[in-house]
């Protein structure tokens, strides 16, 4: 794999109590397709909350912290007891549309344009298989026939998803209603299968897959194929040299093709952004200097891939590592050409949310105990939508000692990217 040679240098921005916006200029050369001004929403509002929804047992059960939103603005929720998974479905007001316990294999992991998907995948008996299911936000279920062998499943920038076979190279790309758009044959190399730590796949914006793959642990080649959105199986051809210490995944960029992240992991785990392949091009290219200065920070398309939210976090070192341009509780929007459009903050609207019964305040202060100011979890749905998560687990702090239960606080600020 091709290797940044720049050095990271990251923005520090600090946003005051009274901004809740902060509007800046561009980090590189060039103007922003849609302006700012476009890109970036009004200050959030009162988030909605489900009061009471949140608490569990000690030690019994515990919650995959972000929901999931679909491009409708429906909400899931995902609490795991054991083997099982109870789903709730929330209308984006806040209304419970469905609840259902599932087993712990059927747990949604991606969204669509109404409902979630789950990849359930059956080892025993041998050989494997696994199909892909539908929730619909009124509870009921559609599944995908069983396909052979493990599967390696990406969200598709348009909709729906696209799902390889590791065992037999087959590449299926299915619509929001998941019927199949197309089906076609990978090249499985060394004949033998596609190993699921040594193999990525991402969608760009205009529906191409890209493949990228290696096969030694030692490091070697690493191979690339493309398959164009209309099904066609372009050549295979050498992406780069692959480490096998590292991780890759690859994510959309909003003018077509997609940015390579690479993710080191030695006692502590690293994330940067190592290069990028324009759209079906066999050149690994250097990516450019903003997006590389997101170390360590996830990105979504927002506007309909006209610009991006970055979220923000913590440093992803333990020492040594540049402070993160962006607090937690905080999202940066950026145009599709590197300008920083600004940051905008939640923390006061977090806040100032509804209180649960088990207590808001009691959360947030042991959130803030020794970190920042706000520790909520940020994310941005398909639709657009703003999601926060307050966690006694998520923030590393011990349960209340009087109470039988920890708590999570989960809120969102529906369609505030739309």
């Amino acid at each position: 794999m091709a290797r940044v040679g720049a050095s990271l240098v990251l923005v520090v921005m600090l946003v005051g109590c009274s901004s809740v916006i902060q509007k800046e200029g561009p980090l590189d050369a060039g103007t922003a397709v849609i302006s700012c001004e476009e890109l970036l929403p009004g200050p959030p509002g009162t988030p909605v909350s489900v009061p009471g929804a949140w608490p569990w047992p000690k030690d019994e059960i515990w919650a995959d912290a972000q929901p999931l939103v679909d491009n409708e603005g429906h909400v899931l929720q995902r609490v795991r007891k054991q083997l099982q998974t109870t789903l709730n479905v929330w209308n984006p007001g806040g209304a419970l549309l469905a609840s259902t316990t599932v087993p712990v294999e059927q747990t949604p992991q991606f969204s669509l344009a109404s409902g979630f998907l789950a990849v359930e995948e059956q080892d025993a008996p041998p050989p494997p298989s696994f199909d892909l299911l539908l929730f619909e936000p009124d509870g009921g279920t559609h599944a995908t026939p069983t396909k052979e062998g493990s599967p390696l499943v990406v969200q598709d920038p348009r909709g729906g998803v696209v799902a390889l076979s590791l065992t037999s190279g087959e590449l299926t790309a299915f619509d929001d209603l998941l019927q199949a758009r197309w089906s076609v044959q990978i090249p499985i190399p060394l004949g033998l299968a596609f190993l699921r730590e040594h193999t990525t796949v991402g969608v760009d914006v205009s529906g191409h897959v890209l493949i990228l793959f290696w096969t030694m642990d030692i490091p070697g080649p690493l191979g690339g194929v493309w398959v164009t959105a209309d099904g066609e199986v372009r050549p295979s051809f050498v992406a780069g040299v692959a480490d096998p210490s590292e991780l890759l995944s690859l994510e959309p960029d909003a003018r077509g093709g997609l940015f390579v992240r690479t993710t080191r992991c030695t006692g502590h785990c690293v994330k940067g952004w190592s290069g990028r392949f324009g759209a079906l091009s066999t050149a690994h290219e250097q990516p450019p200097g903003w997006r590389v200065d997101l170390v360590g920070l996830d990105t979504r398309l927002i506007r309909g891939g006209a610009g991006y939210a970055v979220i923000g976090g913590e440093p992803t070192c333990l020492s040594g590592c540049p402070v993160p341009p962006f607090a937690m509780c905080q999202i940066a929007v950026f145009a599709v050409d590197g300008t920083r459009c600004g940051v905008i903050d939640f923390a006061d609207a977090l806040r100032g949310a509804p209180v649960p019964p088990f207590g808001r305040s009691a959360v947030l202060a042991n959130a803030g105990s020794g970190r920042p100011e706000c520790s909520a979890s940020l994310d941005v749905g398909l639709d657009g939508t703003v999601t926060a998560v307050v966690s006694a687990q998520l923030v590393q702090v011990p349960c209340d000692p009087e109470s039988t239960f920890c708590a999570d606080i989960v809120d969102w600020f529906p369609a505030y990217f739309r």
